[in-house]
């Protein structure tokens, strides 16, 4: 357990997305909001205001009640769009693990052939793994043309000229392999 995980998963795309998204929101909400309370405050005040001496009206429970209604629905806005943001959020990270399990399980069955099933875009990890992809595509392709170039020897004797060409093409194999 000392050994966990250090690196979290981000991406700075999305999240600068949703981040730009929740500050227009706030700044959109609290612009509502001021002019919502500026708007209900004088309305409050022109009720009160010939009655400004009476002992028995006061306009402060109004304004608390009116306070108390303005921050609920702004907290209720707010954690609507947490909610949602989460929810976009654990859906890419879904869909990102899920295109990298598929990956992997085509890398663990040795299975090269085509493309890697992702959208244009993803996170960088999916390119990452589609570039590697590729490239073990093209070093799969390079080793098969390799055996076919031994296979061309057939099974009779070789001559010192072949032998100094099937060595060259087992070097060439060989490192293929290492790479």
């Amino acid at each position: 357990m000392a050994e966990q995980r250090k690196h979290f998963y981000n991406d700075h795309k999305l999240q600068g997305y949703l981040l730009v998204a929740l500050i227009v929101l706030e700044l959109v909400l609290v612009a509502l909001l001021l002019s919502f309370m500026y708007v209900e405050i004088n309305r409050i005040i022109e009720g009160h205001l010939y009655r400004l001496h009476n002992t028995n009206t006061a306009s402060w429970p109004e304004m608390l009640l009116l306070l108390a209604s303005a921050m609920a629905v702004f907290m209720i806005v707010n954690i609507a769009a947490l909610y949602i943001a989460h929810l976009i959020w654990g859906r890419y990270v879904k869909q990102t693990i899920r295109l990298f399990s598929a990956g992997l399980d085509r890398i663990i069955a040795l299975d090269f052939s085509g493309r890697l099933d992702s959208t244009p875009g993803h996170h960088q990890i999916i390119d990452l793994l589609e570039t590697w992809f590729a490239k073990e595509q093209g070093r799969n392709r390079q080793i098969a043309r390799q055996v076919e170039r031994l296979n061309s020897f057939g099974d009779g004797p070789l001559t010192d000229r072949q032998r100094r060409e099937m060595q060259q093409i087992l070097d060439q194999y060989r490192n293929l392999l290492s790479d």
